[in-house]
């Protein structure tokens, strides 16, 4: 894979207008865990090609394993808006809302306890 982040690397430097060599140089990001760098690649390529859906299915991934969940979601339902057909972006909204409630919850019972004690039924 790093063979391929590397030729992607210099395909770019060669034409560094490439919106798919960016969003597929994202994809090697995301399968070798650099997800900010996976974001950023994404971004350019959404630069060049704002109506990627592919880009933003992968801006999303790298957000969502950064814990950048609520710009994730973002990603995630412009994306679906893009392309309604891949499921994909069905699934990763979902686990998108699921972590963002989980995540609402529990800071709302810790403010919750904290402001009222712990409750003892």
């Amino acid at each position: 894979m790093r063979t391929e982040q590397q030729e992607l690397t210099t395909a770019l430097e060669k034409n560094p207008d490439d919106a798919e060599c960016y969003c597929q140089r994202a994809y090697a990001h995301i399968l070798l865990q650099k997800y900010a760098d996976a974001v950023a690649d994404a971004k350019k390529s959404l630069q060049l090609n704002p109506s990627n859906a592919v880009a933003l299915l992968r801006k999303g991934l790298g957000e969502y394993h950064i814990k950048n969940y609520a710009s994730a979601l973002e990603s995630f339902r412009e994306g679906q808006r893009l392309d309604n057909v891949d499921d994909t972006f069905t699934i990763w909204i979902k686990r998108c809302e699921e972590t963002l409630n989980v995540s609402f919850s529990s800071k709302y019972v810790l403010l919750f306890e904290t402001k009222v004690g712990k409750f003892e039924p």
